[in-house]
């Protein structure tokens, strides 16, 4: 079987060459007879898992891999899921939320279940926590692939959605926490590719279709939840908006040796090595010049510059390997070394989260303390608990919140199990651990002993370390 394309070649007025793909024809030889079918080519189409594969190859790279593992989770409102989630399974109760022993209401049911389901299957850990949010990246990969291939009737338009949805750094942002826009993300996608199957919704056009579902998914993402940046309303459109530049990649592929895209090519080589030019400085002198636009942390830590290195190296080969493939028209392949630009802006995100780790999780505090914490000792919290979630979710046990000093526990109804005033456990025999920040710690009514610290926060506890502890 013999595939060929039938184009027409024409000078415009300018003179210059274009080219517009008619119609596409297949000759099947055979018997000395001939057969042409105008429209769609009979040829058969590569399958699709030859473009699934590398797609699951450039998840697992992105999402299936360190970044499950790496950074350890941070404090904040998203860790409570995971300790409500912990809590679940412990108590045998799935229908209750519970942190820190108390009953609350969680604000997505869904994402406490789908993360206790990962603990029953695999255990308590930072990666079975992400792997809902990771998986949902891979289903909206695969929905993108399957939608444009479907509506392009190309492998190559499916790839395109698919690689944007996967590289795209905007994505590993928002589903860097553990909220359930990942999970609503994937479930309005299927239900969008399953109703584009009805006759009716088939009718429609397809480049409106595209920038309303772009809309309502921005609109639904601002009325879904009141936290401020919202990221639904920016990952929600992610899909469609990977449609509709996917097909435009498509649609290009045919003209790529015109004089305009060569031009274009040379245009972002410059800009590219101009970026990594001035991250490799900024690698290099950060810590003197740029200290005022960017976190100390990140530029004066020898760790610090790993971020900006990986940014420089994406940039210098993205833009040079789309140079060199438009020069030998190969387009596919120049999309592919931009997609893998933005693949390495996200590894150095992930980077820099890794390095920011310290400062926003309390993993190492908690690691600190576990090997001489006894059942009978105090925990207790300087703040609200969401300010050390992911301390009391390493350590795997309740803690006590801190009450104004001077306060009567027992003058106050119901917070004995969570609040304890510092006056009132300090000075007593059992021994005492308290989470605080170190710019302004809590005063203790004794002398105290500092335990651990990092990023900011520390450990004091109300008696010497016994030699177990180390960190």
């Amino acid at each position: 079987m013999v595939s060929d394309a039938i184009v027409n070649v024409h000078r415009d007025r300018d003179g210059r060459r274009s080219a517009t793909q008619l119609q596409a024809t297949t000759i099947i030889a055979g018997g000395g007879n001939s057969r042409r079918r105008h429209g769609i080519s009979n040829h058969r189409v590569n399958p699709a898992w030859r473009f699934l594969l590398p797609l699951f190859g450039v998840w697992l790279l992105l999402y299936g891999s360190y970044a499950l593992l790496r950074p350890p989770l941070p404090d904040g409102r998203g860790t409570m899921h995971a300790e409500i989630a912990r809590e679940m399974v412990a108590r045998h109760d799935w229908s209750t939320a519970y942190v820190n022993g108390v009953a609350v209401k969680s604000p997505s049911r869904l994402v406490d279940w789908t993360i206790a389901v990962n603990y029953k299957l695999f255990g308590v850990a930072d990666w079975s926590a992400r792997l809902p949010n990771a998986l949902c990246v891979l289903a909206l990969a695969t929905i993108a692939f399957f939608f444009r291939r479907k509506l392009f009737l190309s492998n190559a338009a499916g790839l395109y959605a698919a690689l944007i949805i996967l590289v795209w750094p905007g994505t590993f942002v928002a589903t860097r926490g553990l909220t359930p826009v990942p999970l609503i993300s994937a479930a309005i996608a299927l239900a969008v590719f399953a109703l584009w199957h009805l006759p009716a919704i088939r009718k429609l056009n397809v480049l409106w279709s595209l920038l309303a579902w772009a809309a309502l998914a921005c609109l639904f993402g601002h009325f879904f939840e009141s936290q401020p940046l919202n990221p639904l309303a920016w990952l929600g459109p992610v899909l469609p908006l990977a449609l509709l530049i996917a097909g435009s990649l498509a649609n290009r592929e045919p003209f790529a040796d015109r004089p305009r895209i060569r031009r274009l090519a040379y245009t972002v080589f410059a800009v590219g090595i101009l970026i990594s030019a001035a991250l490799i400085f900024i690698a290099i002198q950060g810590p003197t010049g740029f200290s005022l636009f960017t976190s100390s942390l990140v530029l004066v830590t020898a760790p610090g510059r790993i971020p900006y290195i990986i940014l420089a190296a994406a940039f210098i080969a993205g833009v040079t390997g789309n140079l060199v493939y438009r020069l030998h028209r190969n387009p596919r392949a120049a999309n592919c070394f931009l997609a893998g630009l933005l693949a390495g802006i996200t590894v150095a995100i992930q980077a820099a989260l890794v390095v920011a780790s310290p400062e926003r999780s309390s993993q190492i505090l908690a690691d600190a303390i576990r090997p001489e914490l006894d059942a009978t000792d105090i925990v207790v919290v300087d703040g609200k608990y969401p300010e050390a979630s992911s301390f009391a979710f390493y350590l795997e046990r309740p803690v006590l919140l801190t009450l104004p000093q001077g306060s009567d526990l027992g003058a106050i109804s119901g917070s004995a199990s969570e609040a304890a005033a510092i006056d009132g456990v300090w000075s007593d025999t059992k021994r005492v651990y308290l989470w605080t920040r170190t710019d302004h710690p809590l005063p203790v009514p004794g002398q105290s002993y500092v335990i651990a610290a990092s990023g900011g926060k520390e450990i004091l506890s109300n008696q010497p370390n016994s030699g177990g502890a180390s960190f």
